[in-house]
């Protein structure tokens, strides 16, 4: 081949392969173009689609890093369309043939590390084809993902496993060390979003940590949450939720009965403020007539547990737990699970019933106050961090900071510590209140 232009196609993460690469090339009297001296946009996408229609030689670097590179595909694509002669070299790890393109698949690969054989491919290789006429439609500026990245971004709402996408596909494009300060810039707006679940906004932050060398200018980071400087005295430690009467309940006769039927009393703990209010359901609507009733003689004994006092025995007929059916039933499915109709009880009962409570607190599950949001809200694998927290478990409280959704009231619950402290302290229960 005569002393023409080769055009080299690589991943920013392979830079030091194509600097030896070009060096191979130039000892054999050839002419190399990198885009090393041009920034990026229309203008720098324009210049590498004319190398690409005047080299005499397209070189692509075969590895993870380039197949991932909508740039490199992009670049690959144009060369193929406008007859270019391609030389595909292969770097870094083997990359199998099933998952390369059909292009390169058909086309002899020739290893970075034997230079005999870079000589031998570069001479032997026929000259290009004549160029197209009309040119192929130049392929649009590839932003190696970046605007539909910035374009999942500017969505109303994120849910958690899409965030944890965009988060790892971000950390893609930062481990192959391309357009890092559109990363970055990228990962400071996931940062910003009032939706961002709290376990995505700490790894956002270890990932800035990391590369704040390379932040761009007038981006701010993130603001640590603020530790005070002196160390207030801790208040006497929170009384624990538990149950107002601590007995065994007997086996109901309704799936309710493990909550409702034993009369059990549940200690609410309203977020932020550390109140407490006793909700012992036992009957219907505050002022609605006389709590359960038994139709019918029990079955059952009278139990007696350690303190001296009894359970109730318990009858053979269901019973009621006011005056109002509906209200019953969906008592009833919510202590069984259905954390829908414990929303829809919350709704549907007089305001301050214990009808209402229930609901509140999706069936007496965890001491938050949940206001109609336990189906979309409650999470089972908080409810021990709850427990342990109203407890005054410091690092439980902290715990349910870091892992729960932004603004959910496990959030909310843990940055004042289970009521501990009377503004959020963001993470820092253990280290402010622990003795």
């Amino acid at each position: 081949m005569s002393s023409t232009q080769v055009f080299c196609s690589y991943p920013r993460a392979r830079t030091d392969d194509v600097t030896r690469i070009s060096g191979y090339f130039e000892q054999l009297g050839q002419e190399v173009w990198l885009d090393r001296e041009l920034s990026g946009g229309q203008e720098w996408w324009d210049t590498i689609l004319s190398r690409i229609r005047a080299c005499g030689c397209f070189v692509f670097l075969v590895c993870e890093e380039a197949l991932g590179s909508r740039a490199c595909r992009a670049e690959l694509d144009y060369a193929l369309a406008t007859n270019r002669t391609v030389l595909p070299v292969a770097v870094g790890e083997p990359v199998p043939d099933a998952v390369l393109p059909r292009s390169l698949s058909r086309l002899q690969r020739i290893d970075a590390g034997d230079p005999m054989r870079l000589a031998r491919a570069l001479v032997n290789l026929p000259a290009p084809a004549p160029l197209p006429d009309p040119l192929p439609e130049p392929p649009p500026v590839p932003i190696s993902y970046m605007d539909e990245l910035a374009a999942v971004l500017e969505e109303p709402e994120l849910g958690l496993a899409q965030q944890r996408d965009l988060l790892g596909t971000l950390r893609q494009r930062l481990a192959t060390e391309e357009d890092v300060p559109a990363v970055l810039t990228l990962l400071h707006r996931l940062r910003r979003r009032s939706d961002l679940f709290a376990g995505v906004a700490v790894e956002v932050d270890a990932e800035l940590a990391r590369h704040r060398p390379h932040a761009e200018p007038g981006i701010a980071d993130t603001p640590a949450p603020q530790v005070p400087s002196s160390t207030p005295p801790p208040p006497p430690p929170p009384v624990p939720w538990q149950p107002s009467v601590p007995q065994p309940a007997p086996a109901p006769r309704r799936s309710s009965g493990g909550k409702v039927a034993a009369l059990v009393a549940v200690g609410v703990l309203v977020v932020g403020g550390g109140i407490g209010a006793a909700v012992a359901l036992s009957g219907g609507d505050e002022g609605a007539g006389p709590g359960p009733t038994t139709p019918s003689p029990p079955s059952s004994p009278e139990v007696t547990v350690n303190d001296g006092s009894t359970v109730p025995p318990v009858p053979d007929e269901p019973f009621t737990y006011g005056d109002d059916p509906d209200l019953d039933s969906l008592t009833d499915d919510c202590n069984g699970g259905d954390l829908g109709a414990c929303d829809e009880l919350y709704f549907d009962s007089p305001a301050g019933s214990e009808y209402e409570a229930f609901g509140d607190t999706c069936g007496a599950r965890v001491a938050l106050l949940f206001t109609g949001g336990c189906d979309a809200g409650f999470v089972e694998g908080f409810t021990d961090d709850v427990d342990s927290c109203a407890a005054g478990d410091m690092a439980a409280c902290d715990r349910l900071y870091t892992d729960s959704a932004l603004g959910s009231v496990y959030e909310a619950y843990g940055a004042e510590c289970g009521g501990v402290s009377s503004e959020p302290v963001n993470g820092d229960c253990a280290l402010l209140f622990s003795t």
